[in-house]
């Protein structure tokens, strides 16, 4: 389901607190006006809610893994950065690439990709 923000409010008063769901569809129009160019990568992640997992992830098929608690405790904006991370590790194929090479670590593949795309995110908000 996917909420314009200037409903989030109407819905806000209407049904009590927003949702995770709620919560996270704003984050990702958010996500589309800031980063038009990215609109595409963020709107095609599938979110699959995961309660426990404490973060949030996507796997190399694009689906988007989160945890409603992390959502609710996050700032829109904060969430729409996110997002873009999200999707740009599917863009670079960070998955493919780390089965590709025959990789020591594999949690430091993570970090260093991690690495990159928060600077990238970071430069351009």
């Amino acid at each position: 389901m996917v909420v314009p923000l200037s409903s989030l409010a109407i819905l806000r008063g209407t049904m009590g607190s927003i949702t995770a769901e709620m919560k996270l569809a704003g984050a990702r129009m958010l996500a589309a006006k800031k980063w038009p160019y990215m609109m595409a990568a963020v709107l095609a992640l599938q979110p699959h809610a995961v309660v426990g997992c404490g973060t949030m992830a996507v796997t190399e098929k694009g689906v988007l893994i989160y945890d409603p608690a992390f959502v609710e405790g996050q700032k829109s904006a904060h969430l729409a950065a996110v997002l873009v991370h999200e999707a740009q590790h599917v863009i670079r194929k960070h998955h493919r690439r780390a089965k590709a090479i025959p990789l020591v670590n594999p949690k430091l593949w993570n970090m260093a990709a991690d690495i990159l795309l928060v600077e990238r995110v970071r430069v351009v908000s």
